[in-house]
């Protein structure tokens, strides 16, 4: 990529128009004060593009080419699908602004905004587009405004999800081959590949599992997979209320998490067989996949985890492994396994949950307000809730240090259905909720949704402050987790032609 991102300019904006034709399905409609714009481009389009300054003795500076004019400009360009045209305006006070048009590849969703309110949070979203089930891979990556605007795309080589940013203003996203193997691809502040990150030591790379990921704040790896292992349960679990109680290494997975070093060493192991209690399990993929592990988060040093296949949510402790509380489930750990250092595991009993239970769930956090958020499928339950089909977001307050009690809850409306799997949450700083609805979509009768909502954001008091779907050409689109950044903190380097 080549070229410097746009200036974070102030005052009075520079242009008062800009056309740009040859491209297809540009938008959003100009106004002086939105800087991005969008066009679908295949590789070898010539856009014209034609901008008029709102004062006549502005420079306006095309940053393709170098080309400076006097109060208006106009070129034809050659572009492939991910280049930018910028165009930077310079007026008589020395204010610059600069507009830039993005092309976007011509078979990328079509990101439509069905609400958006004077609530919405600001800041940029990391996505990654795609069709749940598509031969070949329909996934993308990009980075997102307010507007549907893509600042930056993204196609990966095989199939993308959980595009994230760390703090160090490194990237990461998690590449599925065909053969189940899952690495995550580390990027640099440029988006450029300088790391892949595997299971190490004496395990094999190849199951290494991309439903989570994380740098940790000592730039170590925390990673995770389902490992192939030959289990019998008829010690652990009352086999009569199963449907069978072994497996084989071809089919049954435990679900790992190890903490590498960059150089890839091992600090930490940790195996769900170890620890979680079987028969809390046997609802979900028992026994081939009986805990699915399938989020990962760091919180205070330790490590939160969150167990769909058990509908458990587990603080393990850093240094050992072992579990210091749990949610969900009925008991706490297996009673002949190891417990945390600091004493017996404590269990949380959930209280005022209206549900009585949560299940299936993903993408379980722990906010900076000391609250456990997930994504509740409620899928594979255990009590009351086997009979309905309801998914929604929930937080729970974990202050006490003994319980789990119920705060607030978002439920996607009736009218759109039951995500039965995927989906996922997280806390923004001003509180609202951002929600990514997951793949599986579907309405009371269990059938697909035809057009599904794809990201939502509501505030603390549960109102919907904006909602997107995607879709292309009748085809829905969806996105393995959302995040939001601030903009400042993104150096976006422009791809000029």
């Amino acid at each position: 990529m080549a070229g410097a991102a746009p200036d974070a300019s102030s005052g009075q904006r520079g242009l008062s128009s800009l056309q740009v034709t040859g491209g297809e399905g540009f938008y959003p409609a100009f106004d002086a004060d939105i800087l991005h714009y969008a066009v679908r481009c295949a590789d070898g389009t010539t856009l014209e593009v034609a901008a008029e300054a709102g004062e006549s003795s502005a420079t306006l500076e095309l940053l393709h080419d170098g080309s400076r004019h006097t109060g208006a400009a106009r070129a034809s360009v050659e572009v492939q699908e991910h280049h930018d045209v910028a165009i930077r305006v310079s007026d008589s006070v020395g204010t610059a602004t600069t507009y830039v048009v993005h092309c976007i590849p011509t078979d990328f969703p079509d990101i439509v905004i069905e609400k958006r309110t004077a609530a919405v949070s600001d800041g940029l979203l990391l996505m990654t587009p795609g069709v749940r089930r598509s031969d070949p891979p329909i996934s993308f990556m990009a980075i997102v405004d307010n507007n549907a605007v893509p600042h930056w795309v993204m196609r990966p080589n095989l199939k993308a999800r959980n595009f994230r940013r760390y703090r160090d203003g490194r990237y990461s996203f998690s590449e599925r081959n065909p053969d189940g193997d899952e690495p995550t691809v580390i990027l640099d502040a440029d988006f450029e590949p300088v790391d892949r990150a595997t299971l190490r030591g004496t395990l094999n790379a190849a199951h290494t599992g991309g439903h989570d990921f994380l740098v940790l704040d000592n730039g170590n790896y925390l990673v995770m997979s389902y490992y192939p292992n030959e289990r019998d349960f008829s010690e652990v679990v009352d086999c009569s209320k199963v449907d069978r109680c072994t497996s084989d290494a071809d089919k049954e997975t435990d679900s790992i998490i190890q903490e590498v070093t960059p150089d890839g060493d091992v600090v930490l192991e940790w195996n769900s067989w170890d620890h979680v209690k079987i028969a809390d399990c046997t609802v979900h993929r028992f026994p081939d996949d009986y805990a699915h592990l399938n989020s990962l988060h760091e919180v205070d040093g330790d490590i939160v985890a969150g167990l769909r296949g058990c509908n458990q949510v587990l603080l393990l402790e850093r240094a050992t492994g072992a579990v210091k509380w749990q949610m969900g489930g009925n008991a706490p750990m297996r009673p002949d396994r190891p417990q945390a250092s600091t004493g017996p595991a404590q269990f949380l009993p959930l209280r005022d949950d209206p549900l009585g239970e949560f299940c299936g769930q993903h993408h379980v956090t722990v906010t900076p307000e000391g609250q456990v958020l997930m994504f509740d499928n409620g899928s594979s339950c255990h009590g009351a809730r086997k009979l309905q089909r309801i998914t929604r977001v929930v937080a729970y307050d974990i202050s006490s240090g003994t319980e789990a009690r119920w705060v607030r809850e978002y439920r996607l409306p009736e009218a759109d259905g039951f995500a039965a799997s995927g989906g996922g949450v997280t806390a923004l700083a001003n509180g609202n909720w951002l929600i990514n609805w997951g793949g599986n979509v579907q309405d009371a009768n269990g059938d697909a949704m035809p057009d599904p909502v794809a990201v939502s954001e509501v505030d603390r008091d549960g109102t919907e402050v904006l909602r997107i779907r995607m879709e292309r050409e009748g085809v829905a689109y969806n996105t393995a987790r959302v995040y939001r950044e601030r903009e400042s903190d993104l150096a976006i380097p422009l791809n000029l032609p």
